[in-house]
């Protein structure tokens, strides 16, 4: 993988989020399309902080949602 498997977004208004995840999710895609092995994992640590990563875990094509927030962890496959 390459330096940019990670994006840490810290948003200080719900625009700036959108747009902020909108740029890390489509740069990352552009990556995947090199690999064809990672999909994109988008995990919210708290409401103002976010990573957008390269998963091994998330099958190449997808993208899934983890919520670390508030003790609480689910996942959302988009």
């Amino acid at each position: 993988m390459s330096a940019f498997s990670e994006c840490k977004i810290q948003p200080t208004t719900r625009r700036g989020l959108e747009e902020q995840l909108e740029e890390a999710v489509w740069q990352l895609q552009q990556l995947a399309r090199h690999t064809k092995a990672h999909g994109i994992l988008v995990t919210r640590h708290r409401h103002d902080h976010y990573t957008v990563a390269l998963s091994e875990t998330v099958p190449y094509g997808t993208s899934q949602e983890l919520d670390q927030w508030l003790g609480c962890s689910s996942l959302v496959e988009r």
